[in-house]
């Protein structure tokens, strides 16, 4: 659209410009009247049809502009539904180890949420996009989601590891230092650039997480554990989801390139990631839980950690990698943020774990508005880069609509009658004897 206005205004120009200069290159006096009224007719012509083409992208862009709120609700809508759920990932594991006289294992609920996920994304893909879609899942390309798989099976078992030992908002603050990471990630492997605002925001969310540590180690009253374990585990953990993330991301994208039914291919690299996810949950699995693999009564255990560990984390991962692959790792993680507040107004107030405090209330209402700010200021941006066209395109109507009245004056008016020929034979005799 933008080339046929420019092709069109050019052209409006190079005709007004030969219409009103001689060969010689001297400005015309207008004697050439046919010439000047066959210029008159065509530039009227391109200037209408300049005129619509302005028009139609005026159209446009508020349609786009349109668009753009309704994708940018539905995409908020979304995310703000990650933080709810990978809240209740942390604060379902700490009420089934509390509730469980005998604790509950670390990386069997990774395991049950594989095993219950992946028939149900199988199930989907074969519904939607039937039996052959689910058959290109064995095409050599989704071998690598094994790395990826990997990573986030291993980042599950690391991040339960060390809600063991520290308290669920201790882990996920820890898990707040994996976005740097992934900045990089994205820069490096990724080839795309975050924006300045959003390292921006990282950096001050990364900054309110650090304040809200060193402010809740001065409070004698909270009662949280630092154990090394634990810090060591949730540090792992972070860099392990936060890579996982990455590559979930990058198949997403890579397939998206390729071929026109992205939602198979979608469904695909999640089914992979679950499937690349089993081998080293396993292995953790025989680490980690020996003690309870060989249990001879799991029924101590077996249905809080159902109920705090397996179906929330159902949640967590499923509708988390949906929105990795939609959206983005970088803005999934962002969103993410706002786990930290809900985690830790649940063990105020659910689990009983600490006392409330109001400077950590104010660091987490700051840790949220970071993050409403980086959403208004990507609101803001498409609608100025909306309102600067809109200004553009005003200028060339203006500009077109005044380029030819200095060579060839106003328009005609079409409503005005033309002026009568007189039939009197004195006039007759006159206007023949000026023809000869």
């Amino acid at each position: 659209m933008a080339d046929g206005v420019a092709s069109i205004g050019t052209e409006i120009f190079r005709r007004t410009r030969e219409g009103s200069t001689r060969q010689d290159g001297t400005a015309s006096t207008g004697t050439n009247r046919s010439v000047q009224s066959v210029s008159a007719n065509a530039m009227v012509h391109y200037r209408e049809k300049f005129t619509q083409l302005l028009h139609d992208r005026e159209l446009n862009l508020e349609l786009d502009r349109g668009k753009h709120d309704n994708l940018l609700f539905r995409r908020t809508s979304m995310l703000l539904c990650v933080p709810l759920f990978g809240a209740s990932r942390g604060v379902g594991f700490k009420w089934a180890q509390g509730m469980s006289e005998d604790g509950v294992p670390t990386c069997i609920p990774s395991l049950g949420a594989s095993l219950v996920l992946l028939p149900i994304l199988l199930t989907l893909l074969a519904w939607r996009h039937g039996p052959a879609a689910v058959k290109q899942c064995a095409s050599r390309k989704y071998l690598k989601m094994a790395l990826g798989g990997s990573f986030n099976g291993l980042a599950k078992c690391l991040a339960f590891a060390s809600i063991r030992s520290l308290s669920p908002v201790m882990q996920d603050v820890l898990m707040q230092s994996g976005m740097l990471f992934l900045l990089v990630i994205n820069t490096v492997f990724l080839q795309r650039m975050p924006k300045s605002t959003t390292c921006i925001v990282t950096v001050l969310v990364i900054a309110l997480a650090s304040l809200f540590v060193l402010v809740s180690q001065g409070d004698a009253a909270q009662g949280w554990r630092f154990e090394a374990v634990g810090i060591i585990y949730g540090l792992g953990a972070a860099l392990c989801e936060v890579s996982g993330d990455a590559l979930i991301e990058y198949a997403a994208m890579s397939c998206e390139e390729k071929t026109d039914d992205s939602s198979a291919e979608v469904l695909r690299v999640l089914v992979m990631n679950e499937i690349w996810k089993l081998p080293v949950t396993v292995a953790s699995c025989f680490f980690f839980d020996s003690k309870y693999i060989w249990s001879a009564s799991p029924t101590g255990w077996a249905s809080y950690l159902l109920v705090g560990g397996v179906l929330p984390l159902c949640l967590h991962v499923g509708f988390g990698n949906l929105c990795i692959a939609l959206y983005g790792s970088v803005r999934v993680n962002l969103a993410a943020s706002l786990r930290v507040l809900l985690i830790y107004a649940c063990e105020v107030f659910v689990l009983r774990l600490t006392a409330l405090d109001g400077k950590l209330v104010l660091i987490l209402v700051s840790l949220v508005a970071a993050l409403v700010l980086n959403i208004m200021i990507d609101k803001d941006t498409m609608d100025a880069h909306v309102r600067g066209e809109l200004e553009t395109l005003k200028v060339c109507r203006e500009a077109s609509e005044s380029l030819l009245e200095p060579s060839l004056g106003p328009l005609p008016d079409s409503s005005k009658k033309p002026a009568p020929v007189p039939t009197t034979p004195a006039t007759i005799g006159a206007s023949v004897a000026v023809s000869v």
